[in-house]
């Protein structure tokens, strides 16, 4: 009989330990359960020389936003971006919808340096904003073959006391043209009195989906190997 007791006894105390420890994970699980703020550029683009692409800027899952500065770096050789206001002095990028009722207190592409750099804060009484949308869209046009990453510096979201919000950011990639070219070093056969000889010196350019073009090899290399060269 005391035993029974006994292991009654230690069953509910092994149950009490288990609630305890639910309810102390609970608030821990509730964060993890959480969606995870960030903002960036979600997906790659791709943009044809001389074409338009537009890129938005977006924040995802973001809580009681009330203002952000970023700067959003691209490679100026191979991409140029259209004034999204023209009758404003300098260029600058489309502000989108989210946090739309914010002061804009700087919009200014740098075509030189290849940046884009935004500055946006809401004005009280405006309340904060939560959710996900898009910050700003820029309106890319192409220049050359290449592929420009698209990355960021100087990112900031706050709430309304100033506070600093936490949040991932993601980076992207414009694609202009064909992309970037890839090349790949060859020996050549050539005819001499011994035989068939490698001759080095053989380099092929191409880009993605097209033919490889071939320059032509090094006269030193043909030259000091005394073959000839086999046109096939």
């Amino acid at each position: 009989m005391k035993a029974r007791l006994f292991n009654g006894r230690a069953v509910l105390a092994l149950f009490g330990i288990i609630a305890i420890i639910i309810m102390l994970a609970l608030p821990v699980l509730s964060v993890f359960a959480q969606e995870v703020t960030s903002v960036g550029v979600y997906a790659p683009a791709s943009v044809e020389i001389g074409a338009q692409v537009a890129v938005d800027v977006e924040v995802h899952n973001v809580e009681n936003l009330f203002g952000y500065e970023m700067t959003l770096h691209f490679d100026p050789t191979l991409l140029s971006v259209d004034d999204a206001d023209p009758s404003s002095p300098g260029v600058q990028v489309l502000m989108g919808s989210f946090l739309s009722g914010g002061m804009v207190f700087i919009n200014s592409v740098d075509l030189t340096e290849g940046t884009a750099q935004v500055v946006v804060v809401l004005i009280n009484p405006s309340e904060p904003v939560s959710g996900s949308g898009t910050l700003f869209t820029v309106l890319f046009r192409g220049l050359k073959d290449g592929i420009s990453p698209l990355t960021f510096s100087d990112l900031t979201l706050t709430d309304r006391d100033g506070n600093e919000i936490m949040a991932d950011v993601v980076s992207s990639q414009v694609t202009v043209g064909a992309g970037e070219p890839f090349r790949l070093f060859l020996p050549l056969i050539g005819q001499s009195e011994q035989g068939l000889t490698a001759l080095p010196g053989g380099n092929f350019t191409s880009h993605p989906g097209e033919k490889a073009v071939f320059d032509r090899m090094r006269p030193s290399a043909l030259r000091n190997s005394g073959a000839e060269l086999i046109k096939i």
